[in-house]
């Protein structure tokens, strides 16, 4: 590989990780927003409901 491919190569994986990562931070805002609209409505977080369920093989 020369030195313009793996410039470009590197490059290429950095924009690949950046799109990842953009796409992670994106979820959680996503996942905090729902949070808070559950809170809002039952003055509980979502996670303790949902781990309850799990935990007792409720959906």
């Amino acid at each position: 590989m020369g030195s313009r491919g793996r410039r470009d190569f590197e490059r290429h994986m950095c924009v690949e990780a950046e799109g990842e990562k953009r796409k992670k931070l994106q979820e959680l805002i996503e996942t905090e927003k729902l949070l808070e609209l559950n809170e809002n409505k039952t003055g509980k977080p979502l996670e303790l409901s949902e781990d309850r369920g799990s935990h007792w093989g409720f959906v």
